[in-house]
């Protein structure tokens, strides 16, 4: 015991100047990569355009831009001169591809083009109420694309290009769309401060989502029981799809602009100002915070596979953040080994000791015994096996 409280004073004088080491990324260019990076797509390829919208085919050959020139469709091998989809229309806004990933849909201005992606003719044109259509989904069985037309969200008909649907009510622009998983749920996201969820058979309102500010994006999980939403409220909100109730906060550092889960449910990805960052949604705790564009990130897009995470960013560039790193499983630390790095020294002491008193959902493995708070208790037992 005495050994105890001698690691215990230690800590408390070591915590109050050590800082745990965190790293800095590059600014990215034609020859640095920022951390954690594997491409870029600069501005030379990317026409000095802003970019709106990402998204990568369900087959994950081709990745679609959507950009202050139109949209553009690259082969993600090797990511020469992409196939250009609407070069001379105007500024592209959303970016979406079928389920089958035979076609690729994008907005341009108040104008949504359908395009064959195999032979990149196009198919369809559907026209909206001459405003611009910030955010476009295709229905999981592909049937159907809703597009959020200034203040209603329209559905048409993918197969004729007929309007099926419109759904009204929102005050303000809508800027994001969502399909749920098994498609009888449609959420979105507006900057009247509201998301709402829609019945997609009979196009009725179900729940009202309110924030304290502007909505920008929205995403259901891959078992439709949770909605994300972000957005100037410069946090995440996750909502209980069943009941329309809040579950969890996630703070962000910068408005919130876009947000997507991987295929596989495991991770959320989020566009924070200039930062992306990644999530555990086991723990929704954050997993890493990739940084390297200059000005704010609009859109995050999984790869099919899960390895890969793009970011467009309005300073021009498409990022593409390797991710295999956070897939190779983990050895199994023991609860005193805090910082997961194979040794039980100063630095787990530290790390308890900074967040005595603080939040779980900050630091969950600083809750060494796992009853609920961060305390003393935690600092003797990682104490009692220090050195190991």
């Amino acid at each position: 015991m005495k050994a105890t409280l001698i690691w215990t004073m230690l800590l408390f004088t070591l915590s109050l100047s050590i800082r745990l080491p965190h790293t800095v990324a590059e600014v990215p260019s034609d020859q640095v990569l920022p951390e954690g990076a594997k491409a870029c797509l600069g501005e030379s390829r990317l026409g000095r355009g802003e970019v709106h919208e990402i998204a990568y085919s369900p087959d994950g050959t081709l990745l679609a831009v959507a950009n202050w020139i139109g949209i553009r469709l690259y082969d993600t091998e090797t990511f020469q001169e992409p196939v250009v989809l609407a070069g001379n229309q105007g500024e592209g806004y959303s970016v979406a591809f079928s389920p089958d990933g035979k076609t690729v849909a994008g907005c341009v201005w108040d104008v949504v083009f359908l395009w064959d992606v195999a032979t990149g003719t196009q198919k369809w044109t559907f026209t909206g109420d001459r405003y611009v259509i910030h955010s476009l989904t295709f229905s999981p069985d592909g049937k159907t694309i809703a597009g959020s037309d200034k203040y209603e969200v329209r559905l048409w008909d993918v197969a004729t290009g007929t309007l099926k649907q419109t759904f009204t009510g929102h005050t303000r622009l809508i800027y994001s769309v969502a399909f749920s998983p098994d498609g009888t749920t449609l959420a979105s996201g507006s900057l009247d401060r509201n998301v709402f969820l829609w019945d997609v058979a009979t196009g009725t309102q179900k729940e009202t989502l309110k924030h304290h500010d502007e909505v920008h994006s929205v995403a259901f999980s891959s078992d439709g029981t949770t909605l994300v939403s972000g957005g100037n409220d410069r946090n995440m909100f996750l909502w209980d799809v069943a009941t329309g109730t809040l579950k969890r906060t996630l703070e962000n550092t910068g408005y919130v602009f876009n947000v997507s889960f991987s295929p596989d449910g495991k991770s959320l990805a989020s566009a924070s100002g200039n930062e992306v960052r990644l999530w555990d949604v086991a723990t929704w705790t954050r997993i890493e915070t990739f940084t390297g564009h200059t000005k704010l990130v609009s859109s995050v897009a999984f790869s099919p596979d899960g390895t890969t995470l793009a970011s467009g960013s309005y300073d021009n560039t498409v990022l593409l953040w390797d991710l295999t790193h956070y897939l190779t499983p983990k050895p199994a630390y023991p609860a005193w080994d805090v910082n997961e790095d194979g040794h039980v020294n100063i630095l787990d002491l530290v790390l308890v000791g900074q967040n005595i008193g603080g939040s779980i959902a900050t630091v969950p493995r600083a809750d060494v015994n796992g009853d609920g708070s961060i305390n003393i208790l935690d600092l003797v037992l990682v104490a009692g096996h220090f050195g190991e």
